[in-house]
């Protein structure tokens, strides 16, 4: 493909096998940039002070990773050292450690506790205990004290090296880190298939080591990108030093590429191509995911991201990198490689939609369960969900992906074959409990058993019409022994939530992307943008208890412009919005505006006419399987294993028509 003609590409999430996330301010500071660059899983590299040379120290810098940003994937390595015995690699294996990293003594930044002399004979029992426990061993190929250090050879003379090991090793999983030259691409491919090498942004203006080589080790790096060959994946080796520091003598090596990682790899290989450096025809989307996301997770034994799963979008809009990012306070600041450079700009992560086999299969999948009940369900365990969130003193954003994860749970099995008596309400608290775990804002068991307890009793005030009676505690009091059974039944459904979903809880959320958007946008004067911000997050988080599935079959964008355009069009707000089709600056067509702007201010509409015709619905009190049984019991309906078993055989293309033109004639615009 021609990259200087695509203006909208589509990707998996990038793998960025090497990585420099540094600590204390500087972590805090570049941390939150990682997903910024379409990165997803990052392999972390631990020349830290001290370096990172324990599995508790791992252990402890991963969690402190995790509570800046819980949504990366972190692979954790061991900096080889005379204390990395193989007793501790094989400790390292029990606690997920993915490798361990090999610097030659003084040969770049936080290196002087590094490896000296025949490492190789040194570190034999190591490096045989890796090979045992499947560690892979990640190398910084230079040759220290041979020749000096801005020699631009000394990667190559590190190559026999790599052979050596491998021969001694044949089992033992070796990266050449950062190649720079075409003799290190030739001695990755020369050796077996568990030898790979990461390769960088290829960037000459500026200061890295390896050094940067001549332009035809450049251009053998370019090829290998675009070669599709698996022993070659993304590290972009992002190194982020103080810009005080970058300003002073001696000036440390790395440069700062985080929050443009996958950015700067296609602006690498659009300028290669524009030079006739690589072959239009090499630069193919397959090469590019198996480069950026696949290669790099196949050779560290990772999973592959879905292919209905989350997705990142490239759009190109004439975005200038910027010099510098800085901390709030503005006390630190960190440069950024490439500044000036009009680079394509990462618009958003996607999430995994709903595909029409899921949609048919989950109304089918009720029978003759009438569509308003199936709405109901939805919407009293959905807000059930947010009730809970908000005793739980929850973020917004935590009970927000807990909805999605439980709406995602719903599409792939039905919540009426659970054999919980009051099965909704247990989902609902598994998936709160799940999300809140993965966030940085964990909710003990006993809390959210409370909770649900709390909501679940007669001295409820949600969904209750009238004043409720001062609460009673003895109707919500919770005796050990339930506590236990309670526990037992959330962490079961737990485990069922994530098996059923692959493992796969991302969720992007619309509510930043909406605040971007109407800054952007600025057509409200002061006095009324807090006003239509806070109309426009209210939108969005009654989306959330939609039984359309809002969430579920449209992306971040589309919500948060139609949650924009909603608000701006309340009688009491009345912003004049941009004459222009504005919204398809922000990849919305004017069909899904208008299905979104529907759906979201129907919700009060379809809301009413299930308290008419749903008798327990109207009597208030959380929905249960068991109040479902009475409403098809009074409607001359059965209830069989869980499911509808009305009228015999069911359609189910008949089936779901009906349920659609029940839902068209419930709307109101």
């Amino acid at each position: 493909m021609r990259l200087k003609d695509v203006h909208r590409l589509e990707l998996p999430p990038t793998a960025d096998m090497h990585v420099h996330l540094r600590q204390d301010q500087v972590m805090n500071l570049v941390v939150p940039h990682i997903r910024r660059g379409g990165v997803d899983t990052v392999f972390v590299m631990p020349n830290l002070q001290p370096p990172v040379t324990s599995v508790a120290a791992a252990l402890e810098y991963k969690a402190s990773l995790q509570a800046i940003e819980p949504r990366v994937n972190y692979l954790m390595s061991l900096y080889l050292h005379p204390s990395v015995t193989p007793d501790v690699i094989a400790e390292a294996a029990r606690a997920g450690i993915a490798g361990v990293k090999l610097y030659p003594q003084g040969v770049t930044t936080n290196s002087e506790s590094g490896v000296a002399g025949d490492f190789v004979e040194t570190y034999t029992p190591t490096f045989a205990a890796m090979e045992q426990h499947d560690i892979v061993l990640n190398l910084h190929g230079e040759v220290p004290g041979t020749v000096p250090q801005d020699d631009i050879s000394l990667e190559e003379l590190f190559l026999p090296t790599l052979k050596r090991l491998n021969e001694k090793f044949p089992k033992l999983r070796i990266v050449l880190e950062h190649c720079s030259t075409a003799a290190a691409v030739d001695a990755v491919r020369s050796c077996s298939s568990t030898v790979a090498g990461d390769v960088s942004e290829v960037d000459p203006h500026a200061f890295c080591k390896p050094i940067p080589k001549t332009p035809s080790d450049r251009d053998a790096l370019l090829k290998a990108v675009c070669s599709g060959d698996p022993k070659f994946f993304f590290g972009s080796d992002s190194a982020p030093h103080p810009l005080i520091a970058k300003q002073g003598k001696p000036v440390p090596a790395g440069v700062f590429t985080q929050p443009y990682a996958t950015q700067l790899v296609l602006l690498a290989l659009e300028e290669a191509s524009e030079k006739g450096i690589i072959d239009e025809k090499d630069v193919t989307q397959e090469n590019i995911e198996g480069f950026l996301s696949l290669f790099g997770r196949r050779f560290y034994k990772l999973a592959e991201p879905s292919p209905t799963g989350p997705r990142i979008v490239v759009k190109r809009t004439g975005e200038t990198i910027p010099a510098s990012i800085r901390s709030a306070d503005g006390a630190l600041e960190v440069g950024i490689s490439r500044s000036e450079a009009t680079i394509s700009i990462m618009a958003h992560m996607t999430n995994p939609l709903a595909t029409v086999d899921q949609l048919y299969k989950r109304t089918s999948s009720f029978g003759a369960l009438p569509s308003d009940l199936q709405d109901a369900i939805f919407f009293s365990t959905q807000s059930l969900t947010q009730s809970a969130g908000l005793l739980l003193r929850l973020p917004q954003s935590v009970t927000a992906q807990a909805s999605v994860v439980l709406a995602r749970y719903w599409l792939e099995e039905s919540l009426l074959a659970h054999e919980f008596s009051a099965s909704f309400p247990d989902v609902s608290a598994a998936s709160l409990f799940l999300v809140a775990k993965l966030s940085s804002n964990p909710c003990r068991p006993r809390d959210v058993c409370n909770v649900y307890t709390y909501l679940l009793s007669t001295a409820s005030p949600l969904f209750q019409t009238q004043p409720s009676s001062p609460p009673d505690a003895s109707t919500y009091y919770l005796s050990e022994t339930g506590l236990d059974v309670f526990q037992k039944r959330i962490l079961r459904l737990e485990a069922r939530i994530l098996y059923t979903l692959n493992f796969d809880t991302h969720v992007a959320l619309p509510h930043g992307l909406a605040v971007t958007y109407l800054q952007a946008l600025d057509f409200c004067g002061d006095s009324s943008r807090a006003k239509i911000t806070r109309r426009v997050i209210a939108y969005l988080n009654t989306a959330l208890l939609s039984p359309q599935m809002l969430y579920l079959t449209h992306q971040p964008n589309a919500l948060a412009v139609s949650a924009i355009y909603s608000a701006a069009r309340d009688g009491e707000i009345s912003a004049k919005m941009p004459e222009c089709p504005w919204w398809e600056v922000f990849d919305v067509d004017r069909e899904e505006l208008g299905f979104l702007v529907v759906g979201m201010r129907s919700l009060e509409g379809l809301v009413r006419k299930l308290h008419e015709d749903f008798e327990g619905f109207a009597k208030g009190g959380v929905i249960t399987k068991n109040s479902i049984e009475v409403e098809m019991a009074r409607r001359g309906l059965k209830m069989k294993n869980g499911t509808g078993d009305g009228a015999g055989e069911v359609d189910e293309e008949e089936a779901m028509m009906r349920s659609l033109d029940d839902r068209a004639e419930r709307m109101e615009v």
